[in-house]
């Protein structure tokens, strides 16, 4: 006959080998330890340990762990059943049965309260004794699995909490990032849009005149209503009032109030590359030191326009506090001043490229070929 194929149902695993079982028995009788030990080797080698007293099994308790502990509720220095108590608070303790010859209701209750998992007779026939030994020692290990398992659960649910703290974080993170990328693109692309607005408005104006006009009118586009002056530098490296806008200085005094600034702002941003915004009354002060009245409850943004790090302007726009420059229009303004600087270098250098250079400032001519173009 042909040999058949093993399968996996014939192959019978070996029974798993139990732990040896690890039993303190506390009793003050010396025979009676030693016979109840005696009666526990037979099941599965059960390694046992001997006490006399609460303190001896206190002792033990500390140095090994143990499966279960066989103890009489009276000993010579204290009660058993307080160390029943004690065994019952640990969370993953050995499992206690009480010894006890003769018992009453109220002593069977009493131990049950305190956390015996069972009370046994030692004069019980052997099996019946180590039957009930192994149905103790059996709920011991599988309340101490039980409590194991929790333990491990514990310790993967704080790191499964700790992850998701961290992706949490990590999440928040990388939202702001692309909020704040989401930002800078959408400035990037406003600011693209303004250059390209104000460029094509400005790129046409040829004569001084019609490009300061034109710039205010864009300027004034964009802040709303504002009182604003676009300063001139002249040959002296003083400057005076190019163009204005008055839009809620009283009559007749609004000018000269210009005028007036025209000697203190351009003073301070001529040599600056960055814009000036003021909203109080400290701001204003330290930007215009003694002179800060003339602008009294005004916000002030002032920015030069340069070329070559050359200063060709200063614009000064001013109006009530109450009604503050916002500080997204701080890069369209930047954007202004390079344009704006730029656009006035052309026009200086086409109306005045009949002169000697040095009177001027002519320009490479490699970076201006287009304003040959325009001013054919």
């Amino acid at each position: 006959m042909g040999r058949r194929k093993a399968t996996n149902r014939d192959i019978v695993e070996p029974p798993a080998t139990p732990l040896v079982p690890r039993v303190l028995i506390v009793s003050p009788d010396a025979p009676e330890r030693e016979r109840l030990a005696l009666s526990l080797r037979d099941f599965h080698g059960t390694r046992c340990e001997l006490a006399d007293s609460v303190h001896a099994a206190r002792s033990a308790l500390g140095r090994d762990p143990f499966d279960l502990v066989l103890l009489r509720a009276d000993l010579a220095d204290g009660s058993g059943l307080a160390l029943l108590r004690e065994l019952a608070d640990q969370r993953a303790g050995p499992a206690a049965m009480l010894i006890e010859d003769s018992l009453t209701l109220d002593k069977a209750v009493e131990a049950m309260r305190l956390g015996a998992v069972d009370i046994v007779n030692p004069a019980a026939p052997g099996r019946e004794f180590q039957a009930a030994v192994r149905a103790a020692v059996g709920r011991a290990r599988d309340r101490m699995d039980r409590e194991a398992r929790l333990v491990r659960l514990s310790k993967v649910c704080r790191k499964l909490n700790d992850a998701r703290h961290e992706i949490s974080s990590q999440v928040s993170s990388m939202c702001e990032d692309l909020v704040s990328a989401y930002q800078e693109l959408s400035d990037q692309m406003t600011q693209l849009g303004v250059a390209s607005e104000f460029n094509s408005l400005i790129r046409q104006e040829l004569d001084v005149e019609s490009l300061l006009r034109t710039a205010l009118e864009f300027i004034l586009a964009k802040t709303g209503p504002t009182n604003g002056a676009i300063f001139l530098p002249s040959s002296s490296r003083d400057y005076s009032l190019g163009a204005y806008v008055n839009y809620n200085t009283p009559d007749g005094t609004g000018e000269s109030l210009l005028e007036h600034l025209a000697g203190l702002i351009p003073a301070r941003l001529e040599d600056a590359t960055a814009l000036a915004l003021v909203a109080d009354n400290a701001q204003m002060a330290e930007f215009l030191g003694d002179d800060a009245h003339f602008l009294d409850g005004q916000a002030l943004l002032a920015f030069p326009c340069r070329h070559d790090d050359e200063c060709l302007a200063i614009v000064a726009l001013f109006r009530d506090r109450k009604n503050p420059f916002p500080n997204s229009l701080v890069p369209v303004m930047a954007t202004v001043a390079s344009l704006f600087g730029r656009q006035l270098a052309r026009v200086i250098h086409i109306h005045h490229r009949h002169l000697p250079k040095d009177q001027w400032g002519a320009f490479d001519g490699n970076q201006d070929d287009d304003d040959l173009d325009l001013a054919a």
